[in-house]
């Protein structure tokens, strides 16, 4: 027997800024994006598309071209799509990685991806700064530090110094051969064993995956989701990246999962939705 689909979907040949913001009906002063552990901290539509704007014309600013990889090394936030969405937007290609991942794996990621910029948590950098110095020089390294609070080397510049130099529109296309041969990300894929690996990923890919998501029939409640996937890897970035937006669905961030707080959590925002791994239910299980 058989099986197929009740329904097909046309995947739009656009670029994957423009089908998450343009023209979804979604209001854009709806906040989508919330710090769990912080819920007066969340970005709207409005507030993220000028963020991300103002990222573009930064990074194109000290010298980014289409194609440029460019790495972050940091742990879940709100702002961790931004940064996601404003590479994409320049013509850059994404490419995030583990935290965790000691210098030999970072290493290993550096030398696959060869990215020209890096955005690393202020906290991390003493961690890995011997794999970064074998690939990037300090002038195109920014520190990201979303909470202002630790010290940044003098030689090193804070992120937000991209911020400074206006907004541009991200890079547009409605063409289905160039949005299936334009490389939006680098993936992380399962890499349970061995050394990091990634995906190329094209623009075309990222929009079907969330076409795919989309419900064909509207929920019978409020939706609400819970995020404590990583954001580096190709199962988070699913819900956060690549949909969140479009559907207009507001999702809870944590920096990273904790079982206890993950279920109080839950109930605390009236969560609907979550994502999960098998070891995640183990642990909640447990």
């Amino acid at each position: 027997m058989v099986y197929l689909p009740s329904e097909y979907r046309e995947v739009p040949p656009v670029d994957l800024l423009s089908w998450l913001f343009d023209n979804t009906g979604v209001d854009v002063e709806k906040d989508i994006l919330i710090d769990a552990a912080n819920h007066q901290s969340r970005l709207n539509s409005r507030q993220t598309i000028s963020l991300i704007h103002k990222l573009i014309a930064g990074f194109r600013a000290v010298g980014l071209k289409p194609g440029d990889c460019v790495l972050v090394h940091a742990f879940n936030h709100i702002l961790y799509p931004i940064l996601y969405f404003g590479f994409i937007g320049s013509g850059g290609i994404f490419v995030g990685s583990n935290p965790s991942y000691k210098v030999t794996e970072l290493s290993h990621l550096m030398s696959i991806a060869q990215p020209k910029y890096a955005i690393i948590e202020a906290g991390l950098l003493t961690k890995i700064s011997t794999a970064l110095e074998a690939s990037i020089s300090a002038e195109q390294i920014f520190v990201f530090d979303p909470n202002a609070g630790q010290t940044i080397q003098k030689e090193l510049k804070c992120w937000t110094s991209l911020l400074q130099y206006g907004e541009q529109d991200w890079i547009r296309f409605n063409e289905e051969a160039i949005a299936k041969s334009t490389i939006a990300v680098l993936q992380s894929t399962s890499g349970t064993t061995g050394l990091p690996k990634v995906a190329a990923t094209s623009h075309y890919a990222l929009v079907a995956a969330g076409v795919a998501m989309q419900c064909s029939k509207p929920k019978p409640y409020a939706v609400s989701q819970l995020i404590s996937l990583p954001l580096f890897h190709s199962f988070g970035a699913s819900f956060v990246q690549n949909s969140a937006f479009q559907s207009g669905e507001p999702t809870y961030v944590m920096r990273r999962f904790n079982a206890e707080i993950f279920t109080s959590l839950v109930d605390r925002f009236n969560v609907t939705e979550i994502a999960v791994v098998p070891t995640i239910v183990a642990s909640i299980i447990n």
